[in-house]
């Protein structure tokens, strides 16, 4: 079994990997690596003990509930706006301690990115990309799950 500290350096590995992705439609952001056994939802999850699950919920289901209001239109601009401003509260949450550095950078990293002016934008440019995206989170909360199972994970 590898140490924290190999699997702290390996989620990281993923979030930079993330971040350097031109976007987040499936073909960079595959299910074949995140979805998996072992992929990067799984290890990510895995490394995320300290996260509590309230926190976990709290921004999983405000996410899917912009995924819900997009779905029916399929239009990103709204959505885009919403993502922005949950930033903040991530920040927010970042700061009390109750999510970790990770999974801030981890969310941070899949809606942010730097344009071409250097200006901090919403990376989802189109639905495909959210909607890979909150498959992503969907993977992360059920081995998130799997792998915390007892005390205050257990209500997940």
């Amino acid at each position: 079994m590898r140490d924290k500290g190999a699997r702290d350096n390996e989620t990281r590995e993923i979030i930079q990997k993330i971040k350097t992705m031109p976007n987040l439609k499936e073909e960079n952001l595959r299910p074949e690596e995140y979805a998996v056994p072992n992929g990067w939802a799984n290890k990510i999850a895995r490394d995320s003990k300290e996260l509590k699950t309230a926190q976990l919920r709290k921004f999983f289901n405000e996410i899917k509930r912009l995924h819900q209001q997009t779905k029916s239109k399929r239009d990103i601009n709204d959505t885009r706006r919403e993502l922005i401003k949950l930033i903040p509260e991530l920040i927010f949450a970042k700061g009390r301690r109750v999510i970790t550095d990770d999974f801030y950078n981890l969310l941070e990293a899949c809606i942010l990115k730097k344009d071409a002016s250097g200006e901090m934008v919403c990376r989802f440019k189109e639905y495909e990309e959210f909607e890979n995206f909150v498959s992503l989170l969907e993977a992360i909360v059920a081995y998130h799950k799997a792998e915390h199972k007892g005390g205050q994970n257990e209500r997940l």
